[in-house]
């Protein structure tokens, strides 16, 4: 029941353009094809894949899995499909389109994975490095797949769907694009997801293309092409160990930042006491500590946390300050109040802040205290 709705989702709103692949293409000559490569027999069919490699390519390649959520027995011999599997070669990577079937399409993924895995070596592939694209109703298997812990899945690249997932993974870099003349029910669905995975600070790059469902073939247009370009271009950087030692790096502080902005401070303490542990001299950790401990009404806490912010140099001087006079304040340290406050620049906005701050009612009668808060 999928495909068909696939079918006509696309012609929908493709507008009854003809589907034309619009990026240019590797010659022929310079790509290694395989075709109907048998990795599983599910329910007595054949299930089969086709493999792009880059010719000249010597070393293991990195694999592009373009993902068939629908369990259709020919989407690999879509142009979409054999168009963006010779595409990739082009940045050094191999394509994998195939076939699944649709009582159990992400076990066939799975299959599929192993096979590459196990059999790595013949067919000259990296399978510990994998990017995964799903479009449309494919990204309704595709995404929840790509989200739950898989090491060998570097990347994905989401174009023009949504789908339910419980989390976001936060070292799992997304490229997500969203086709800005799309039909009005998905492109709520997206934003509500897009909105979610925010929320979670996890590491979308979110294109909003001024094009069409299945832009590839339908939008023969420089947007169009720039934002496949765009894609191939991600796709090779998440395969490079630098980018994924960077993502690895940063998935705590992702996760802290996340809480911080939900006001979680329950969460975020005890993440960014071991970020701080791990980097005594990032000054902005020592900041963000400090407002989490004021959040939780840890005041005295708080203070040592923004001292130590001011000892390291932080160019937020006069946030800093601001807040170590409110816990100041808090703890009824008032003539160390006006001592922090002595030191927050007279900039406008600052100076707005410490007019409507109510916990410094009790120093605006004092001559010390900031004119510009009066």
């Amino acid at each position: 029941m999928a495909r068909p709705v696939l079918f006509l989702f696309f012609a929908a709103v493709a507008f009854g353009q003809s589907q034309k692949w619009t990026y240019p293409l590797p010659a022929a000559n310079q790509i290694s094809f395989s075709d109907r490569i048998e990795y599983r027999v599910a329910g007595g069919v054949s299930l089969k894949f086709d493999l792009y490699r880059p010719k000249a390519s010597s070393a293991p390649t990195p694999v592009v899995l373009f993902v068939n959520g629908i369990g259709a027995p020919d989407l690999r011999k879509w142009e979409q499909y054999t168009s963006w599997g010779r595409a990739v070669t082009a940045r050094g990577l191999a394509g994998v389109t195939f076939d699944t079937h649709a009582t159990d399409v992400a076990g066939d993924i799975d299959v599929l994975i192993g096979y590459l895995r196990k059999n790595a070596a013949q067919l000259n592939l990296d399978a510990e490095n994998i990017v995964v694209y799903a479009c449309s109703s494919n990204v309704t298997v595709g995404l929840p797949f790509v989200s739950q812990p898989r090491s060998n899945i570097k990347g994905a690249v989401i174009y023009y769907g949504a789908a339910e997932v419980p989390s976001f993974r936060l070292d799992l870099p997304v490229f997500l694009v969203r086709a800005a003349f799309d039909s009005l029910g998905l492109l709520r669905s997206i934003d509500k997801m897009v909105v979610r995975a925010l929320a979670a600070n996890a590491p979308f790059t979110i294109v909003n293309l001024q094009g069409h469902h299945g832009f590839e073939v339908v939008d023969d247009t420089e947007l169009s092409r720039d934002t496949i370009g765009r894609t191939l271009d991600f796709m090779k950087s998440v395969v490079s160990p630098q980018l994924q030692r960077e993502v690895s790096a940063a998935v705590e502080p992702s996760a802290a930042w996340a809480a911080l902005v939900a006001e979680n401070w329950k969460e975020a303490i005890p993440i960014l006491e071991r970020i701080a542990k791990v980097h005594p001299g990032d000054s902005e950790v020592q900041r963000q500590l400090g407002e989490s401990y004021i959040g939780a009404e840890r005041y005295q806490e708080a203070l040592v946390a923004f001292q130590k912010a001011l000892d390291l140099g932080s160019m937020n001087k006069g946030l800093i300050s601001l807040s170590a006079a409110i816990c100041s304040v808090r703890i009824g340290a008032n003539e160390d109040a006006l001592k922090f406050l002595g030191q927050v620049p007279p900039a406008p906005g600052l100076m707005r802040r410490i007019r409507e701050e109510p916990a410094f009612a009790s120093l605006r009668s004092d001559p010390r205290f900031p004119a510009g808060g009066k």
